[in-house]
């Protein structure tokens, strides 16, 4: 009986905390519709069965062996930016003549050294994540260390910026295949997600700040754009869009949208022109060659770690700040804020199926509107 009290205890008392850590995190977070997907959306998952290996249909051929597997998605990904140029009928390479960058300025660039309290503030702002790049380094254990890293970070970082160069080891990257839709075998049904080193973020966060600083001083940033800039967003595109079109009905006036949406943009963006635009606004000498080492020689390799390294300009090396995966098997534990959410849900929501289970929970919470994660877990 004494046993059997125990083990109650301890379980409420754990539920107990399960309930604070998932109320704190959708609290602290920046988005917190997001967040409470994060866990509802976790606690999903670990509902289905992910204990089954990832195979592809290649060539009519079924390929099962894990480093068979990666490959073809390192080659798939690693290409993809080649293959869609030459599905739209474009040219890879196109001649630099056939494009007019914009007049070049008088001013220029040039980066200033870090100092140890910008690296300080620099790791400090890193999210205290587990996962990491090809070097095994997370950011957590680079804020745990940061004392000790703090003056070779600094010394790594100027060195860099002195000599117009980023480090070769800095710019190979970890993917893994992450499912988007489609057949399961097929190469296509998957996006490539992309973690970088550490270090590799922090550098780029330090070049970040001088090009920003330089843009924003010389006014060389179109008031149009909303994308990657702080206080800017979809909403305030929307907003300006939306103040833009009442205006001109307003004043008796027609307005016409037309939308884009261009097909892999960022992977077939071309770097020499790039370059190009980026000399034009005056980022030259040292500061374009950083850049150009950059962008070039970038390796990649898709997990298991003994796939082949693809010396390829893979033109998608973003870093989503996303768990490892590995690519045999998919598992993810459960977080504890997702499955008390989620255990919180009626029945009939819980057995709906997973193409339907967002649709129904949305119309199901608006019918219930629940200010609180209180108000939530306690209805």
């Amino acid at each position: 009986m004494e046993t059997a009290a125990r083990k109650k205890s301890y379980d409420t008392k754990l539920k107990s905390l399960r309930k604070e850590y998932m109320a704190e995190y959708i609290n602290k977070a920046d988005n917190r519709s997001r967040a409470l997907w994060q866990v509802v959306n976790n606690q999903r998952k670990a509902k289905t069965d992910n204990n089954t290996e990832l195979l592809l249909l290649m060539d009519n051929t079924i390929i099962t062996q894990p480093a068979e597997v990666a490959n073809c998605f390192n080659t798939f990904f690693s290409t993809v930016a080649h293959r869609t140029l030459q599905n739209s009928d474009l040219n890879p390479n196109p001649d630099p003549d056939d494009y007019e960058p914009p007049p070049p300025i008088k001013q220029n660039l040039h980066f200033k050294p870090a100092t140890t309290n910008e690296i300080l503030k620099i790791i400090d702002s890193l999210k205290p994540k587990t996962s990491s790049g090809a070097d095994h380094i997370s950011a957590k254990l680079v804020k745990a260390c940061k004392n000790e890293l703090l003056r070779p970070l600094t010394l790594i970082t100027n060195k860099s910026l002195s000599q117009g160069i980023f480090p070769n080891q800095l710019k190979i990257a970890k993917v893994y295949p992450k499912y988007k839709a489609g057949p399961h075998n097929d190469t296509n049904s998957y996006r490539p997600i992309s973690l970088i080193s550490t270090f590799s973020k922090i550098l780029e966060k330090v070049v970040l700040h001088r090009l920003l600083n330089y843009l924003e001083e010389n006014k060389l940033l179109t008031y149009q754009q909303h994308g990657f800039l702080k206080g800017r967003s979809t909403s305030t595109a929307l907003i300006q869009f939306i103040e833009y079109i009442i205006d001109q009905l307003e004043e008796g006036c027609t307005a016409t949208c037309l939308f884009l949406d261009f097909s892999k943009a960022f992977d077939c963006l071309n770097h020499e022109q790039l370059l190009q635009k980026l000399g034009n606004l005056g980022i030259r000498g040292k500061a374009q060659s950083w850049f150009r080492s950059y962008l070039t020689d970038r390796k990649m390799f898709v997990e298991p770690r003994h796939s082949d390294l693809h010396q390829h300009n893979t033109r998608h090396a973003s870093d989503f700040a996303l768990p490892p995966h590995h690519l045999s098997l998919y598992k993810r534990k459960p977080s504890y804020k997702g499955a008390a959410y989620f255990n919180h849900l009626p029945e009939h929501l819980k057995n709906q199926p997973p193409h339907r289970f967002k649709k129904q929970l949305t119309l199901w919470l608006q019918e219930r509107p629940f200010y609180t994660e209180e108000e939530f877990t306690n209805s």
